[in-house]
């Protein structure tokens, strides 16, 4: 550093600015040096070339510094750096930066060395009228320097910089050469966001066209960059008056025809400043309209399909965002023009087409409401689309956007919208499904893939289809009301004020709404891709405009500040079958970590939060689920990234905790007999895995047997020895579970199970025993069951169930997730599951030869060799010292049929399966053996002892291979 020039030494700022740029070519060329010697090095050539490589680079770079410092040091030494001399030497910088800024690297160094001012001095120098020699260089260098986006940067970010480029592209011989250079350093960065007003008025000037065609496009596009970075900018032009200046320069273009180039940047500036100004009003976008309307028009003709698309978006958000169409003009022109462009295919254009039937259908947008014909005609072109099976992801969500605009009229023809949409997604959904009914049972399992059964449904494709076709009369039925004549307001007696027309529709639709969706779900529950082309053809949206959106506005509402009222304003006016079947429904949907966006902002977040906390036991298990399945999607969310970008699935830092083990999924048959827990939101934000000691402690899951349910079989009322009739619903103080045991053992999480087990095939259709296991095993392993001990309960058939599965996952060759569930088993309680047999379901299944339908799981309760083989495979686990059992007999009998006598179901020599603890519960029939009617009931405290046992003993180690966490994911 001693040998550089004493003037530079004159100047802190230069000698600073020179010193770091010369150690720094020193250090970066050592830096090549040693990590080129430490990947290249294999010999003495290699090291000889590498070490000579980077020394030629370190002088090349010291002697384009030295000149460059020798040629300013005249200009410098006169103590005025701003006020730069003429002549030669001043000539020679102009050369030499053009020499310079041809390369990336120099160019670097020269901007740092010469800083803010050399820029300055080239960009006064270039834009000079005299094509002098030194202006000639000048502008070159410049021209070089916008060829580097580092470079262009530090070029276009000095105040009036822009401006100036302008008047030298204008000006210059190679005039398109310098517009192109322009045009492409703007495109790579960003602009400062506050802008010069004079700077702006400059270009506005520029944008009028006087100094040629190119310009004017070049000037527009300056400002649509500036808008583009900050609503300063964009308030900014429209002070100056922007707003007039470009509807005034598109009606011209439309004039002039053709310019492609021009309305492309007009229509980009128009679509930026319509939906980020913040003083919309002193735009004047009504005068945009038209020239939109005919940009639209003409690149159609011209099958200019991206520009046609960019005009109709910023049309779209012209009159979206307060510049109102007159009803006349859209009955002329744009609903005409919207027709004629809806047998294109391209793909752009047809989203656009669909911003802009959205924007149409908005209030207030047009001078008077849409017309019937429109809608009608759109809305069943979009449902059509959206049913396509060539319609892609994109096209299905813009469709989705338009369909709730169209459906969110009040009126008779919103609803009409609304109805078609839900009634066309559900007839898609029975596109190729396979029923219960198809499957028959087989006696190997290998003769009907897993696939099948895991695909399966119980409902038939023919009932959806009808329950579709019935929703396209709803409206019908509710327009059949109306008011008593005005004539007989003097002979009537007053009375209150009629329904609105939201609750009258909701009354009408709510039973219908409620098959609809209980098929849907069903037909969706165990299908991924069926679920995520529900999100995309808009099922959030029309769920919600046809229940929370019809709910009646009171105009006395001080707003949802009270918990009551928050309650009400969320769904009070629908039954509470509907809310079960929409809470579940979510819950299926939110089950894909793909669903957190289609979620968010969707309006039904809070509403899930509410139903959550009631005590409806499915209502409140089904909403949770969906907020739990949400929880963990944000938490994978936020830890599936590092810090270069790279995915950790399985542990990774999510704020100060950690994503240990897969993301919890609860899926549809599983059930939450204290939703309220802190465990459940400890695993879905920190994995399933969680060592947190807020963590659950031990798994207890529930099983129920047949004709059961995932909380009416636990319930604690007794019959006297007639099956009860279900209710309608149960709520989490009338279930036991819910009550003594999430007291007594606060840290266990009480999970149900659900699956088809009807009786007879006249009661509903299930699924073969084959299919029942493998579908519950996979919930289980989602929901996180296996991490930690589980134990399970089990009522009947239940018991079957989970020996079978527990069985299939001994057998060698299972999956590594299945194989630690069963490690993780700790505990079986079953009351009265027959594991011999039932000669009852013996003499069932005979009876299908006289016509009777048996359920197909029937024949696995049949006295034999296959439930024998399962048993003796329990018996090792549990004198092998892995499992507690416990088993409870009934001693009462039962009627099951009015006209024969009573019976004990399961006696006790099936009931009891040959090892572990036994309980006789003599006042117990098989409905009520698993109902105890107080905390002191034998059929409470053994199983209380049971858990209180396996949970204090320590869980055994279980060794997985790498291939467990990616099966249970």
């Amino acid at each position: 550093m001693q040998r550089l020039p004493t003037f530079v030494s004159r100047h802190p700022a230069l000698f600073k600015r020179t010193t770091y740029t010369v150690l720094g070519a020193a250090a970066g060329g050592s830096i090549i040096a040693i990590v080129s010697f430490s990947q290249e090095s294999s010999g003495s050539d290699a090291v000889k070339n590498t070490v000579k490589g980077a020394a030629g680079r370190v002088v090349e770079a010291g002697q384009a510094m030295a000149g460059l410092l020798q040629s300013l040091a005249s200009s410098i030494a006169s103590g005025k750096p701003s006020l730069l001399p003429r002549g030669k030497l001043t000539m020679s910088i102009a050369q030499q930066a053009e020499a310079w800024a041809e390369s990336q690297e120099h160019a670097e160094v020269l901007v740092m060395v010469g800083g803010r001012m050399l820029l300055d001095w080239l960009l006064t120098t270039a834009a000079k009228a005299d094509s002098s020699s030194e202006q000639l260089n000048a502008e070159r260098a410049l021209l070089n320097l916008l060829q580097h986006r580092r470079t262009a940067s530090a070029v276009l970010y000095l105040p009036g910089a822009l401006s100036k480029m302008l008047e030298i592209a204008g000006k210059s011989p190679d005039s398109d050469e310098f517009a192109d250079a322009l045009l492409n350093a703007l495109g790579g960065i960003t602009l400062p966001a506050a802008a010069a007003i004079d700077e702006i008025r400059s270009m506005l000037v520029q944008a009028k066209g006087e100094s040629g065609p190119r310009i004017q496009e070049l000037a527009i596009a300056c400002l649509s960059d500036y808008a583009e970075s900050s609503v300063v900018n964009c308030g900014k032009i429209a002070m100056v008056g922007g707003g007039p200046e470009l509807g005034q320069i598109a009606s011209a273009a439309v004039q002039e025809g053709r310019r492609y180039n021009l309305e492309t940047q007009l229509t980009r500036i128009m679509g930026i400043l319509a939906r980020d100004c913040p003083i919309r009003h002193l735009l004047g976008m009504g005068q945009w309209l038209d020239p939109l309307l005919f940009f639209v028009a003409d690149a159609s003709a011209e099958r200019n399909w991206s520009l046609a698309a960019r005009a109709m978006d910023t049309f779209s958000a012209c009159i979206t965002y307060g510049s109102q169409l007159d009803a006349e003009v859209a009955n002329a022109n744009v609903y005409p023009l919207l027709e004629r462009l809806a047998g294109e295919s391209d793909l752009l254009l047809l989203r656009s087409l669909l911003t802009a039937v959205a924007a149409l259908a908005q209030p207030g947008t047009v001078r008077g409401d849409l017309p019937d014909a429109v809608r009608e005609r759109w809305s069943e072109r979009i449902l059509e689309w959206i049913c396509s099976e060539a319609c892609e992801e994109p096209l299905r969500f813009a469709c989705a956007e338009a369909l709730a605009a169209l459906a969110s009229d009040n009126g008779a023809g919103g609803l009409d919208v609304a109805c078609a949409w839900l009634g066309d997604l559900l007839i898609y959904l029975t596109r190729g499904v396979k029923t219960y009914q198809s499957i028959r049972e087989v006696t190997a399992p290998q003769e009907v893939t897993e696939a099948v059964y895991t695909n399966a449904v119980s409902v038939l494709p023919a009932y959806a289809r009808g329950c579709a076709a019935e929703l396209r009369g709803i409206s019908e039925r509710a327009a059949s009301w109306a008011e008593p004549p005005s004539y007989m307001d003097d002979v009537a007696q007053p009375s209150a004020p009629p329904p609105a027309s939201a609750q009258l529709e909701a009354r009408l639709a709510d039973p219908l709404l409620c098959r609809c969706l209980k098929v849907m779900c069903a037909l969706v529950a165990n299908e991924p891709s069926k679920q995520q082309w529900l999100r995309s053809a808009g099922i959030l949206q029309v769920l919600y405009r046809l229940t929370l959106g019809m709910q009646p506005q009171d105009d006395d509402s001080s707003g949802y500040e009270e918990e009551e009222g928050m309650s009400a304003a969320l769904g009070d006016h629908l039954s509470s079958s509907l809310q079960r079947q929409i809470a579940r429904l979510l819950a299926i949907l939110s089950a894909d970590e793909r669903a957190l966006g289609s979620f968010q902002g969707s309006g039904w977040q809070r509403w899930l939060d509410v139903s959550a906390s009631t005590e409806d036991c499915k209502l409140s298990s089904h909403a949770r689920r969906a907020t739990l399945n949400l929880e963990s999607a944000q938490a994978l969310a936020s830890a599936e990234m590092d810090d270069v970008g790279m995915r950790q699935p399985l542990v990774m830092a999510v704020g100060s905790a950690a994503l240990q083990g897969p993301r919890l999924v609860m899926r549809d048959t599983v059930h939450l007999f204290n939703p309220s827990a802190r465990h459940h939101h400890v695993l879905a934000t920190e994995g399933t895995a969680s060592s947190s000691p807020e963590a659950p402690s031990i798994d207890v899951v529930f099983v129920h047997g047949i004709r059961g349910g995932p909380f009416v079989t636990w319930r604690r009322e007794r019959s006297a020895g007639v099956p009860p009739l279900p209710p309608p619903s149960v709520e989490h103080d009338q279930c036991w579970p819910s009550t003594w045991l999430a007291d007594d053992i606060p840290t266990a999480r009480l999970l149900s199970m659900e699956y088809a087990a009807p009786a007879s095939g006249w009661e509903g259709q299930s699924l073969p025993l084959w299919g029942t296991v493998g579908q519950l095993m996979d919930q289980l392993t989602a929901a996180g069951v296996g991490q930690r001990p589980v134990i399970f309960v089990c009522h009947s058939m239940g018991g079957i169930l989970i020996k079978e599965m527990l069985a299939n996952s001994a057998r060698e060759g299972a999956p590594a997730h299945h194989r630690k569930l069963l490690d993780s088993t700790a505990g079986l309680v079953f009351y009265a599951t027959p594991h011999h047999g039932s000669w009852l379901a013996d003499i069932g299944w005979n009876l299908r030869f006289l016509g009777a339908s048996p359920a197909s799981s029937v024949v696995h309760l049949k006295p034999g060799s296959h439930l024998e083989e399962v048993n003796s495979v329990i018996r090792g686990l549990h004198e092998a010292g892995q499992l507690d059992v416990l088993s409870f007999c009934e001693g009462t009998p039962l009627s099951l049929v009015p006209m024969l006598p009573r019976l004990v179901v399961v006696p006790e020599e099936t009931g009891f399966p040959g090892y572990g603890e036994t309980v006789l519960l003599p006042e117990a029939d098989h409905i009520d053996v698993c109902k105890p009617p107080s905390r002191q009931d034998p059929a409470y405290t053994a199983l209380l002892g049971l858990i209180s046992r396996v949970s204090k003993k320590e869980p055994p180690s279980v060794q997985t291979d790498g291939t467990e966490a990616e099966a249970a994911q």
